[in-house]
C-alpha cells in the first residue's frame, strides 16, 4: 500500500472520528436540551401545584391571618422587656390579692376581707367578675403549668385581655363600614398609646377588661341592628340577648351607664327614623330587641345588686360629675387620683391619645409632629364628612354616624373632665381613621372610583 493510500485512509478515519464526535456532541446537546425542558416542566408544575393552594388559602383566610398577627404583636409589645419580680403598681396588688383569695378559698371569695376595717372587717357584698376571671383562668392555666405562681401569671394576663380586643374591634369596623376598616381598627386601637399605657404586662389593673367588655357589647349590639334591618328578627333578638348578657358582666366589673345610654340613644333614633320612613315593622322589631336586651341585663343584675341598681344606671352620668366634688365624706380620694385628673382641653386630650404631636423638642420633631397631627385630623374630618354625606345621599352608614356623634362626642366631653375616659375615646378616633385608610385601600385596588364614592 502506497503512502498516498495510507494518508487517504487516515483522513477518512479522522473524518469518521470527527463525525462521530460531532454526532456525540449534537446528541449530548439534544439530551441536555431535552433534560432542561423536562426540569423546567417539572419545576413549573411544582410551582403551580404549591403556589396556587397557598394563594387561595391566603385569599380566603387573610382576615384571620391579619388578626392573629396583630394579636401576637400586641401581646409581645406589652410584655417585652418586663423582667421584674413584682407587679407594677398598688392597684395591681389589690386585684392580685382578691384573685389569690379566690384561688386559696376553693374558687370563691371569703365572706369578709380581713385586711380592711378591723376588727369587725369589711363584708364582701358583691362579686367582681374580673377577680373571678383572673382566678379561674389561673387555676386552668396551673393544670398545665403547675409551677407558675399567680403573680407571674398576672404579668401576662392583662396583655392577653387587651390583645383580645382585636376580635370585637374587627367586627365593629366590619359592621359599621367594611372588612378593611375592621382590620385597621383592630390595629389602631390595640396600639393606641392611651390603651397600651393602661394594659402593659405586669399591670393587672382592671383597665384591659374595662375596655374589652364594652367592645364586645358594641359588636353584639351592631350585629343585632344589622340582623333586624335584614328582617332577621330571631337573630336580632339573639344578639340583643347577648348584648344584655355582657352588659350584666360589665356591671359586675365597672360602671355600665355609658353603654346603657348609648344603646338606648341609638335604638331611640333608629326607631324614630324607621317610623319616618314608614318601616313600622322594623321599628317595632327594634323595640322588641331593646326590651330583650334590657330585660336580660336587669334580670342578671337586680337580684344580686338590688333594685337600687336601676337608679344607679339612670343617674350614672350625673353622679360621675360629682366624683371629684369636695362635698360628703372626707377625704374624697377622687380629688387626687391621677386617672381622675382633668384631661384639659381638646389639644391635651389629643396628646394623651397620641394624635397630637405638634409640641416637639426640636424644630424637626415639631415640624414632623405638626404634619402628622394635621394628617390625622384631616383624615378624621374626611371620615365624618364622608359618613354624613353617605347617609344623607344614600341612607348608608347610619350606625357609624351615630357611633361617632354619640360615643365619640360623649367621651370627648368625659375625657376633658377625667383623663381615664380617654381609653374609650380612642375607639371612635381609631374608627374614623380606619374608614379613611379603608377608602384609600379600596381606591388603590380600584374598588371605588373616588373618596366620596
Amino acid at each position: 500500500m502506497t503512502e498516498k493510500e495510507n494518508n487517504s485512509i487516515k483522513d477518512e478515519n479522522i473524518k469518521d472520528e470527527n463525525k462521530k464526535t460531532n454526532d456525540s456532541i449534537k446528541k449530548e446537546k439534544e439530551n441536555k436540551e431535552e433534560m432542561s425542558k423536562k426540569i423546567k416542566s417539572i419545576t413549573e408544575k411544582e410551582i403551580k401545584i404549591n403556589v396556587e393552594p397557598l394563594y387561595n388559602f391566603l385569599k380566603k383566610r387573610w382576615v384571620a391571618i391579619a388578626l392573629i398577627i396583630i394579636f401576637s404583636l400586641s401581646f409581645y409589645i406589652r410584655i417585652f422587656g418586663f423582667n421584674y419580680n413584682y407587679l407594677r403598681n398598688i392597684d395591681s396588688y389589690w386585684h392580685y390579692r382578691y384573685m389569690k383569695m379566690i384561688v386559696d378559698n376553693n374558687g370563691k371569695l371569703p365572706e369578709y376581707d380581713i385586711l380592711m376595717e378591723a376588727p369587725e372587717y369589711r363584708k364582701i357584698e358583691t362579686m367582681h367578675f374580673y377577680h373571678y376571671l383572673g382566678a379561674y383562668s389561673y387555676m386552668l392555666f396551673k393544670i398545665f403549668f403547675p409551677e407558675v405562681e399567680l403573680w407571674r401569671f398576672l404579668v401576662y394576663f392583662p396583655a392577653f385581655l387587651a390583645s383580645l380586643a382585636v376580635i370585637p374591634c374587627y367586627f365593629i369596623g366590619k359592621l359599621l363600614h367594611d372588612k378593611k376598616a375592621g382590620i385597621f381598627l383592630s390595629f389602631l386601637l390595640v396600639f393606641n398609646s392611651a390603651i397600651i399605657s393602661r394594659s402593659l404586662g405586669g399591670d393587672p389593673d382592671s383597665d384591659a377588661i374595662v375596655l374589652l367588655l364594652p367592645l364586645i357589647i358594641l359588636a353584639f349590639f351592631f350585629e343585632s341592628i344589622h340582623e333586624i334591618k335584614e328582617n332577621k328578627i330571631k337573630k336580632g333578638i339573639l344578639f340583643s340577648i347577648l348584648t344584655g348578657f355582657f352588659l350584666a358582666i360589665l356591671a359586675y366589673t365597672w360602671v355600665t351607664w355609658h353603654a346603657f345610654y348609648f344603646i338606648s340613644g341609638v335604638i331611640a333614633i333608629e326607631f324614630i327614623l324607621e317610623l319616618l320612613h314608614k318601616n313600622r315593622k322594623i321599628a317595632n322589631d327594634f323595640i322588641i330587641s331593646y326590651i330583650a336586651c334590657i330585660a336580660i341585663f336587669f334580670i342578671l343584675t337586680i337580684p344580686i345588686i338590688g333594685i337600687d341598681f336601676i337608679g344607679i344606671i339612670l343617674g350614672g352620668p350625673f353622679e360621675a360629675l360629682k366624683l371629684k366634688a369636695e362635698e360628703g365624706d372626707f377625704p374624697n380620694v377622687y380629688v387626687s387620683v391621677a386617672e381622675m385628673m382633668e384631661g384639659g382641653n381638646v389639644k391635651n386630650v389629643g396628646r394623651n391619645l397620641g394624635v397630637y404631636l405638634a409640641d416637639g423638642d426640636s424644630v424637626i420633631s415639631k415640624g414632623l409632629g405638626t404634619i402628622y397631627t394635621l394628617l390625622y385630623f384631616c383624615a378624621i374630618i374626611f371620615s365624618i364628612s364622608y359618613i354624613s354625606i353617605s347617609y344623607i345621599k344614600k341612607r348608608k352608614h347610619l350606625e357609624a354616624l351615630l357611633f361617632l356623634l354619640l360615643w365619640g362626642g360623649g367621651f370627648l366631653f368625659a375625657s376633658i373632665y377625667a383623663i381615664r375616659f380617654s381609653i374609650f375615646l380612642a375607639l371612635p378616633f381609631s374608627f374614623a381613621l380606619s374608614v379613611f385608610l379603608s377608602k384609600i385601600w379600596r381606591m388603590i385596588l380600584k374598588e371605588d372610583k373616588g373618596l366620596l364614592d
